[in-house]
């Protein structure tokens, strides 16, 4: 499910696994003041760079999507993939979905106490064999 928060002009993706059976759902900015770890979702885990369609107006008055202006303006996805940043406790939580952000060709950078500790990656095609 795509999102755009006007507020602070950003769009998300939000997997469909977490938002089915939701009347609602809150993405967080900033961490919580009291600590909480626990039923959190980052926005930060969420965004997407990618450009959107902009509505346009036709003369006729109906309404159709254009892409960005320039068209050239949007960067190379494929030229560095991205890297979502998330705390150990959250990746723990959510192991399967981001196994599958590493398949999928996303880097995840996961931090502890908030210093940088591992990094999960996409698989290579062929891995060195142990010697």
């Amino acid at each position: 499910m795509g999102v755009y928060c006007g507020d602070v002009d950003r769009c998300y993706l939000l997997p469909i696994e977490s938002v089915a059976g939701r009347s609602s759902i809150h993405l967080r900015l900033a961490p919580p003041l009291n600590g909480q770890r626990a039923s959190i979702h980052f926005a930060s885990a969420y965004e997407f760079a990618g450009a959107v369609a902009q509505l346009g107006e036709r003369s006729a008055g109906s309404r159709k999507a254009g892409g960005s202006s320039p068209p050239s303006s949007t960067p190379d996805e494929a030229a560095q993939p991205p890297t979502i940043e998330v705390g150990a406790h959250l990746f723990r939580n959510h192991f399967g979905y981001y196994m599958e952000r590493a398949a999928a060709g996303d880097e995840i950078l996961i931090s502890r106490r908030g210093k940088p500790h591992s990094r999960l990656g996409p698989p290579q095609s062929q891995l060195p064999l142990a010697a």
